[in-house]
């Protein structure tokens, strides 16, 4: 005979999981068509992930001095490749008004293998939103992988729409 709390816990455990899984899957954003890209999506979200040995605040300062250097050359790369129109003044005016939060949070992988992610949000009502995630990771070609997610809202689905591709920024090293 079957001990009673296995039956309740073979039953409870496989119930759990597909409900968890469901409730994850109907949480994501659908996939937004490239081609229903008309208008021009406004940066609203920018992250750069650093492993800690080597950081020193070079996430920060990448956001703060670096990025806003390059932010013309690189919304105008996306635009010749993808066809897509990025809208970087908001960041632009907040990173030389100086007065701007960036925050950190450690993702924690055990050991000296921590990474330290920057991120900066700004605030838009528009509906067509762009996030830039950045590691700071030189690939052997001599470029950067820059994440682009263009993020649509959609009256119909809460969770929106969204397209993510990457972007090589070129580096030039010292």
């Amino acid at each position: 005979m079957n001990h009673p709390k296995k039956v309740w816990a073979g039953f409870f455990v496989p119930v759990f999981f597909l409900a968890l899984t469901a409730g994850c899957m109907s949480a994501r954003p659908k996939l937004l068509d490239p081609s229903d890209i008309t208008g021009t999506a406004v940066l609203t979200k920018v992250t750069v992930m650093v492993r800690s040995t080597v950081d020193q605040g070079k996430g920060e300062q990448f956001i703060r001095e670096v990025l806003p250097a390059y932010i013309e050359e690189i919304v105008n790369g996306i635009k010749k490749e993808k066809g897509i129109t990025i809208d970087a003044s908001m960041f632009v005016s907040e990173m030389s008004s100086g007065d701007v939060s960036i925050d950190l949070e450690v993702f924690d992988m055990g050991g000296d293998r921590d990474i330290n992610i920057y991120t900066w949000e700004g605030e838009s009502d528009e509906s067509l939103r762009a996030f830039f995630l950045l590691p700071i990771v030189v690939r052997e070609d001599g470029s950067m992988p820059l994440r682009v997610t263009i993020h649509q809202d959609d009256p119909k689905y809460e969770p929106g729409r969204e397209y993510s591709f990457d972007f090589s920024l070129k580096v030039e090293s010292k």
